[in-house]
């Protein structure tokens, strides 16, 4: 390419739009893996570059900020989330099994310990930084929206029996889950039969007042 003098115009090379996309996402994946092993205040530009595989300047061209390649990597990883959530449900109708469903999404994964530091580290950065804040809180009604529907379809056809309002079940399980991540991310959680998801689930039969839970 020539400039307008009519000599070799030195610059950034151009991408199409999949190679750009396929850049970007790289960096975000590099971004959500390097999150919960540095932390969120303490990871730099360059190790997230390196991780990606890419100059700090390729970095940079795509990202303004440090604070906007966070909040576009905690986007990235809420909506695989909350995807990853709906689609565990759509295949039943029956509450419990919604219950199920989403416990078993949320604890098996391949390194939840990693997974659980990440939100945590999330939530210390969303403490200074009000977009991200917004961003978390979204993901976190999103979320508990699906648990809702779950708890409030159980209770009407009385598979679930609580002497509680449906929010105050769904703010228990909330509860619950938040602790679940917090033990997770420094490494407490202690399993009483090696199957988080059994001991979750146990416990959320009886918020709920369910008693088919095995």
């Amino acid at each position: 390419m020539s400039g307008n003098d009519g000599r070799p115009r030195i610059g950034r090379p151009s991408y199409d739009e999949v190679e750009v996309a396929e850049r970007k996402q790289r960096i975000l994946d590099a971004a959500i893996t390097l999150v919960p092993q540095l932390g969120s205040s303490n990871v730099r530009l360059k190790d997230i570059a390196a991780q990606a595989g890419v100059s700090v300047g390729t970095l940079q061209h795509y990202f303004a900020s440090r604070h906007e390649l966070i909040e576009s990597a905690f986007a990235v990883h809420a909506r695989r989330v909350v995807d990853g959530i709906e689609a565990a449900i759509e295949h039943t109708d029956d509450p419990w099994q919604q219950v199920c469903a989403l416990i078993a999404r949320f604890s098996a994964v391949k390194d939840v310990q990693s997974r659980s530091a990440l939100w945590v580290e999330f939530a210390a950065e969303s403490a200074r930084n009000a977009h991200l804040r917004k961003l978390m809180g979204d993901t976190y009604a999103e979320w508990r929206a699906i648990l809702s529907g779950a708890v409030i379809n159980g209770s009407r056809s009385g598979a679930f029996v609580f002497d509680i309002t449906a929010e105050q079940a769904v703010d228990g399980i909330c509860a619950l889950l938040d602790g679940y991540e917090v033990a997770n991310a420094i490494g407490v959680w202690r399993e009483s039969d090696g199957r988080s998801d059994v001991v979750l689930l146990n416990l959320i039969a009886r918020i709920l007042g369910y008693s088919g839970a095995e």
